[in-house]
């Protein structure tokens, strides 16, 4: 099975690298794109999306990494506007601690 990975990494704060990879996942919404919000403690893409709070985070996830599957994975994504999958990062900031390296 093919596929893409788009990398969206910003330098700073507010520089637009969420806004653009957002707008870039709903240029995509055609595709079977999944989009996977890593910045853990200031993810906005849910927000940006206008999504209410989700059940699961990648925050989340993370500390399940041991039985995590494509079944998990689809089961904590909600698709916004029916664009593309989403993986939201956590509501609020929470201690990088809840992530581990190998997580």
């Amino acid at each position: 099975m093919g596929g893409s990975v788009i990398t969206f990494v910003k330098s700073n704060g507010g520089v637009g690298a969420t806004t653009l990879a957002v707008q870039t996942a709903c240029a995509l919404r055609k595709t079977n794109t999944v989009f996977l919000d890593l910045d853990i403690q200031f993810g906005s893409a849910g927000f940006q999306m206008d999504m209410p709070r989700t059940e699961t985070s990648v925050v989340d996830l993370a500390g399940t990494a041991n039985r995590l599957d494509s079944t998990m994975l689809k089961g904590a994504m909600v698709r916004p506007h029916d664009r593309f999958d989403l993986l939201a990062a956590p509501e609020g900031i929470p201690p990088m601690e809840d992530v581990t390296a190998d997580a």
